[in-house]
């Protein structure tokens, strides 16, 4: 009875670790210099399932797509992480905004798989050699979830107005999406292998 006690508290704790030991990121980027005005907007896709051409994915921006990356569709799939990463550039003292849109497609169009998130102020800093200005968002769970059933969604940049007479002057450099996703065949593997040591050790002390 306490070997089977010992085999199922193993088997839960291999089950917890598995996804985290075996998960896969998968990146795609755009890079290049798009001018934004004022209420100007631009659309990103991504697709992690096929390589974005494979369906028509891309932007209607001057960026150009330097990362494309495609696999994550394996049955059972768990996406345990995303991110999105924004460089906006500035040079002139006015304070540029933008609201930025996260769009996951899921086939049928529900709403509930777009979200926004959140209207940014990129300051002019005169102390950055570079000028970048970079948003960086940490998906939910909800927005992981809402990739995970299609492999795609869209990703929208828009300029809002800003106060005191200034217009919105700046330029995306990049945008980039990473997901990190485990496979479902290979978590099982690894599960299945624990148990089996787990019950051979056992019988052997038996």
């Amino acid at each position: 009875m306490k070997s089977k006690l010992v085999l199922v508290i193993a088997a839960l704790f291999l089950f917890a670790l598995a996804p985290f030991a075996s998960a896969v990121t998968f990146t795609e980027t755009y890079k290049g210099h798009q001018y934004v005005g004022e209420k100007d907007s631009f659309n990103f896709g991504f697709d992690f399932w096929e390589k974005n051409d494979v369906f028509g994915v891309g932007t209607d921006s001057s960026l150009s797509l330097t990362a494309d990356a495609a696999g994550a569709d394996f049955p059972g799939s768990q996406w345990v992480a995303g991110s999105l990463t924004i460089d906006f550039w500035s040079v002139d003292k006015a304070w540029d905004k933008s609201k930025i849109w996260l769009i996951a497609w899921d086939g049928s169009g529900d709403p509930n798989n777009t979200f926004n998130l959140g209207t940014i102020t990129n300051p002019y800093n005169a102390n950055n050699p570079d000028n970048i200005f970079t948003f960086t968002h940490d998906f939910t769970a909800a927005q992981l979830a809402a990739f995970e059933y299609m492999g795609w969604g869209n990703v929208k940049i828009k300029a809002v107005r800003t106060s005191g007479g200034h217009y919105n002057d700046f330029a995306i450099k990049k945008v980039e999406m990473a997901i990190d996703a485990v496979p479902e065949p290979a978590t099982m593997a690894l599960f299945g292998i624990g148990l089996i040591g787990l019950a051979g050790v056992s019988r052997r002390k038996s």
